[in-house]
């Protein structure tokens, strides 16, 4: 496997080392399921048997976080229209086998990596913009999101009280990540991201999320070792068959895969924050529930 640039943040190459990956994957005889993206700084807080149940109930679909594409970041491709509109999310996903097998092969994936080889921070702008307009690109997966960003805009609807696995209160679970503005980070903040430390344990492990970003050896390693040996002794209990992954079932995203509405979510409410809001911006009207 060649890798083509070096991974540095806001670079190209960190979508195109991860797209030569793609190639890889789609062509191994593994009969593999679903692609999770990680990094370095990344530790899962569900067990393995866990996330099988939870990509089982994800049903085929992508799931990634949508936020609103800004303008700052077209840089030299202001004015130039891309091949299909764009998105804003994060480069931790859950991508099915056969969605990748798609994107691997689509002539307009490929215009689409080339529009945003010269754009700011195109990793970001991947995979909710290639999942995002079925009706242009008829990726396996994919919803449109248009709807949900309507939702948001025209529904004044309360964010979720409770993220927790019988609730999930979202429907972004890629990762668990706390950006300085939007709580008390009781670790250390580097590049505007909480560095997770002891006091941060307790609720990162009611969280419904796959993993928790992110987490230093070299910085409050009793944080990282405490959920590592949390996560081996779940796995180990006897009551680890009992997990339910029935509320990831009905995250909208799945939901919307599965044919419903807009106006017909179970839990429409999941939809009003992505994982980079700011509630000090938010205009939430506190009567409607």
């Amino acid at each position: 496997m060649q890798i083509g640039e070096q991974s540095e943040w806001g670079s190209f190459g960190i979508l195109e080392n991860v797209y030569t990956c793609f190639n890889w994957l789609t062509a191994a005889k593994h009969p593999w399921k679903y692609y999770q993206y990680l990094s370095g700084t990344d530790l899962p807080i569900r067990t393995n048997l866990e996330m099988v149940r939870i990509f089982k109930a994800l049903n085929g679909s992508i799931n990634t976080d949508v936020s609103d594409y800004e303008v700052n970041r077209y840089k030299n491709m202001e004015g130039v229209l891309p091949p299909i509109p764009i998105y804003k999310s994060s480069m931790s996903v859950v991508v099915p086998r056969e969605a990748a097998d798609f994107v691997i092969v689509n002539p307009r994936v490929k215009k689409l990596l080339s529009y945003l080889r010269k754009t700011w921070i195109p990793d970001e702008s991947f995979w909710t913009t290639v999942s995002g307009s079925p009706a242009l690109l008829p990726v396996p997966g994919a919803i449109r999101v248009r709807d949900i960003l309507w939702l948001r805009k025209h529904f004044k609807l309360r964010p979720p009280d409770v993220n927790t696995v019988d609730s999930i209160g979202t429907s972004y679970i890629g990762r668990y990540q706390v950006w300085g503005w939007q709580k008390d980070c009781y670790g250390k903040i580097k590049d505007f991201s909480c560095v997770f430390g002891v006091e941060d344990i307790e609720e990162i492990m009611t969280r419904p999320e796959l993993i928790a970003h992110k987490l230093y050896l070299e910085f409050e390693p009793a944080a990282f070792m405490c959920m590592f040996k949390e996560i081996r002794q779940r796995a180990a209990s006897p009551d680890a068959v009992k997990f339910s992954a029935k509320s990831y079932s009905e995250m909208p995203t799945v939901e919307l895969l599965k044919g419903k509405t807009i106006t017909q979510l179970t839990h429409p409410h999941w939809l009003i924050r992505d994982s980079f809001y700011n509630p000090e911006q938010e205009e939430i009207d506190r009567a409607v529930l």
